[in-house]
């Protein structure tokens, strides 16, 4: 009978983990479908459309492009569909696919981690998050990030727990990719690296001791190479152009403190839950960090596995606070993509903890669902009036200003619009100018710059995009205002973008 029982109960087991298996394959393939959806409605906007330009340089300059905030490793990437084309959609397919493999991955791991469960309910979070749809369909290293993040978090496990020589090479070489990829990562492997110096010490095994050394020689090696070919310039540029004076210095290490709560609520829980919005009500966000104070408090009581991917996220919150506390590393918001993972572990645990009563753990998960798909991008402004995207559409105006303009017009392309302008326009046979880097300088200045490019043209075409505020609006009447005069005869205005044709006044 007990033979009988045993082979049933196995049986069994084999069953649920074929259909959960099947399920996670549909839910995985749902995710890419549901990131697929309007990826190319949009123009580049001005971060994507310089990254793009990135990808477009030439062999091997492209592993030395420093203008950008992070390392060439997805520029890589990119750069075997760049030379092919431009188009928005092959150049955001990759974020895609990473952002919808990150949902069957994060599963794996916590299957692996003997919490089939917990790992169904986060990667169900993770299909309809709105932060990781965002960035799926962009051009950044972002969805790159967040697939990267849980690689370290399985290769570091299964160093720990089994310790093979592949095992070690695959842990090396995700670690020297997540740093060559993005410098956020860094700020998740103190914390892991403690937890696996721990477990090797625990073997007490010679072999165990050799892989961790050599390992920790290349990863080393590697980030002294990276240090020199581009961190120390990246780092003086955080310093000086993110304004991330130290917070010890003003306005002082205990206010800093005081304020942890506020970093933490807005850097990463409302950027998580809700990127991009304004929401009216700060209780919503509250109650995000109350469940993941619960779902804290749930998996250290359920395991010491579990509870150690709560030391995980909480350790690496408070490294992301220390640098930015010493004032070399913005915290939240995009910067703390790394622990983004962690977070909707977090936000799992009480669904998972309410199994007792259904009815209340499929409540909370089908509001978690519902307050998710609410901030999806597609819905921004028609359905949801508090989400406010950077979505441009300069390539329609574009579109627009190639069909009406003359040979020998002479096209401004206001700062904003500059790298996106570069991508549409590669062949253009327009003379174009570009301007400045200006948002900061004084009306009059900018009014100057473009006086000076169209040096008294009887005309010309101002394209703009990534428009702050009204800065297009002050640019016109001032133009109009000017000596020579310029006024406006065509126009052609789409979201965050346009052209417009001037005249000067007689």
């Amino acid at each position: 009978m007990t033979t009988i029982a045993k082979t049933q109960a196995g049986t069994e087991f084999e069953e649920n983990g074929r259909k959960t298996q099947t399920l996670i394959l549909i839910l995985t393939l749902l995710a890419f479908l549901v990131r697929l959806w309007g990826i190319s409605q949009h123009s580049y906007w001005f971060d994507e459309a310089r990254e793009v330009l990135r990808s477009l340089t030439t062999w091997p300059d492209v592993l030395f492009v420093t203008d950008g905030a992070d390392p060439p490793v997805y520029r890589l990437l990119l750069f075997p569909i760049a030379q092919i084309t431009t188009h928005e959609f092959w150049l955001r397919l990759p974020s895609a696919l990473f952002s919808g493999a990150s949902v069957y991955l994060v599963f794996y791991w916590l299957k692996k981690l003997n919490l089939p469960r917990l790992g169904l309910v986060t990667a169900l979070l993770m299909a309809v998050s709105s932060v990781q749809i965002y960035y799926a369909q962009e051009v950044s290293q972002y969805s790159f990030t967040v697939f990267l993040a849980l690689l370290l978090l399985i290769t570091y496990e299964q160093a720990g727990r089994s310790g093979a020589v592949r095992d070690w090479v695959a842990l090396t070489l995700v670690t020297v990719i997540a740093l060559y990829s993005y410098y956020g990562l860094a700020w998740l492997l103190p914390i892991l690296d403690l937890h696996l110096l721990w477990r090797v010490w625990q073997k007490r095994d010679k072999q165990q001791w050799i892989s961790i050394i050599v390992a920790h020689v290349i990863i080393g090696l590697s980030i002294v190479i990276l240090y020199f070919s581009m961190l120390s310039l990246h780092m003086n540029r955080f310093s000086t152009n993110k304004d991330l004076e130290p917070l010890f210095v003003n306005p002082g290490w205990r206010a800093s403190l005081r304020q942890f709560d506020d970093f933490f609520l807005d850097g990463f829980v409302q950027f998580f839950v809700a990127p991009f919005s304004s929401i009216p009500w700060r209780w919503v966000p509250q109650v995000f960090v109350l469940l993941t104070f619960a779902g804290s408090f749930y998996l250290c009581r359920k395991s010491k596995v579990s509870c150690l991917l709560v030391v995980y996220f909480w350790g690496t919150v408070a490294i992301l606070f220390l640098v930015r506390f010493i004032g070399i590393y913005p915290l939240g918001g995009r910067y703390g993509l790394a622990v983004l993972p962690l977070f909707f572990v977090l936000l799992a645990a009480p669904v998972e903890g309410l199994r007792r009563w259904p009815i209340l753990a499929y409540g909370l998960g089908l509001a978690l669902i519902l307050l998710q798909v609410f901030f999806w991008p597609r819905l921004a402004g028609s359905v949801n009036p508090w989400l406010t995207l950077p979505l441009e559409s300069l390539r329609p105006a574009v579109e627009y200003l190639n069909e009406q303009a003359a040979p020998d017009d002479l096209v401004f392309v206001y700062y904003g619009a500059g790298p996106a302008y570069k991508v549409y326009q590669q062949d253009s046979p327009l003379e174009t100018v570009y301007g400045s880097w200006f948002r900061d300088r004084p009306l009059a200045e900018r009014l100057a710059e473009i006086q000076q490019a169209v040096d008294q043209r009887p005309r010309f075409w101002l394209a703009m995009s990534h428009i702050y505020q009204t800065e297009d609006e002050e640019l016109l009447g001032g133009l109009a205002a000017g000596e020579p005069g310029y006024v406006v005869i065509d126009s052609y205005l789409a979201e965050n973008a346009a052209v417009f044709l001037l005249e000067r006044s007689p």
